[in-house]
């Protein structure tokens, strides 16, 4: 289970960064925020925390206040998630 859940990470950045490249608009922050919770999941804070900030960043951009809000509850669940 732990080897598909990395795997599927990485591929939910990949695809992020290519959609974050060549569709623009909300879409790509969506894929981001995805990233980010397989990463949480997987208790790797560092890319979890790089790909939110990356969903944050064009969700706002893009004039997606859901998306941004979900963003931030992201974070604020990390700690709650790890038992702090």
């Amino acid at each position: 289970r732990a080897g598909d859940l990395e795997q599927a990470a990485e591929l939910a950045r990949q695809g992020a960064e290519v959609w974050d490249s060549t569709l623009g608009g909300h879409l790509p922050g969506w894929a981001w925020l995805t990233s980010a919770d397989l990463y949480a999941a997987l208790g790797n804070d560092g890319s979890a925390e790089r790909s939110v900030t990356r969903a944050e960043q064009v969700l706002s951009a893009a004039g997606d206040p859901r998306g941004v809000a979900l963003c931030i509850s992201q974070r604020a669940a990390k700690p709650v998630q790890r038992g702090g």
